[in-house]
């Protein structure tokens, strides 16, 4: 695997969330909800199809 030079690596930070679970929540409530998903639920069979998303803090 090719690794990236410094100035082309880009650093991401949030909250891993399936996408499933996303579907559920109000669009004014995303924050909060994701910084209380569990990695429990994420580890769930329909969580782990829906795929993940990244939840940014400035939601």
């Amino acid at each position: 695997m090719e690794t990236k030079p410094d100035h082309l690596k880009e650093t991401l930070e949030g909250n891993v969330v399936a996408i499933s679970c996303l579907r559920t929540i109000p669009s004014a409530q995303t924050g909060e909800a994701a910084k209380e998903h569990s990695t429990a639920c994420a580890l769930m069979g329909h969580c782990i199809e829906s795929g993940y998303g990244l939840v940014d803090s400035n939601v």
